[in-house]
């Protein structure tokens, strides 16, 4: 839920965020710039499930993104009058917030027993699909028509909440060997 809040608070609002770099902005310049995060995001995505899926490691690259997510977007309020520090910095928050998507998943599959996951996954969409709510809500009504990156203050919150449950969460490993098991039994 707390994830579900930076990352929609995020992306509901960015063409406000942008149009504040510079108010002079065309609606074709906001979405242009606005696209920037996105296709920087979306390369992060992909080498972030590269190096998740390789390492194994899920939960400290899933609190690794939530705090570059909350980083991110305080540099937004920081330099929000800087158009390239403020990009940057929206990248930075495209990366954290779509970048954990994949390890995250991959995470809740490793905590989940088989009979778990369907009943699991389902409960993690619904309490998600909250924060998709609460996010832009508390944004959207908090927020003024001249400044939407002061409210940004609420998806850092939710963010580093995020990050500090995951550091509490137990995570069972997996052995080397039932890996190597797994491999050879779905390639046979």
């Amino acid at each position: 839920m707390f994830a579900a809040c930076g990352l929609y608070g995020f992306t509901f609002f960015l063409p406000q965020i942008v149009k504040q770099m510079d108010p002079s902005y065309s609606a074709t310049n906001i979405g242009f710039l606005g696209a920037i995060p996105f296709v920087v995001g979306a390369a992060g995505m992909l080498l972030i499930s590269r190096y998740s899926d390789r390492t194994g490691e899920r939960k400290l690259v899933v609190i690794g993104l939530m705090i570059l997510a909350a980083v991110g977007l305080f540099g937004t309020i920081l330099f929000r009058h800087s158009p390239v520090l403020a990009l940057t910095s929206l990248s930075m928050v495209a990366v954290g917030v779509l970048g954990y998507m994949a390890p995250y998943w991959a995470m809740a599959a490793q905590v989940l027993t088989r009979a778990e996951t369907a009943v699991g996954l389902a409960a993690i969409n619904t309490i998600a699909a909250m924060g998709g709510f609460f996010g832009p809500y508390v944004i959207g009504k908090n927020a003024t028509a001249d400044n939407v990156t002061i409210v940004l203050y609420f998806p850092i919150g939710c963010l580093l909440i995020c990050a500090v449950m995951l550091a509490f969460l137990k995570i069972p490993k997996k052995e080397p060997v039932e890996l190597e098991e797994a491999t050879a039994s779905s390639s046979s």
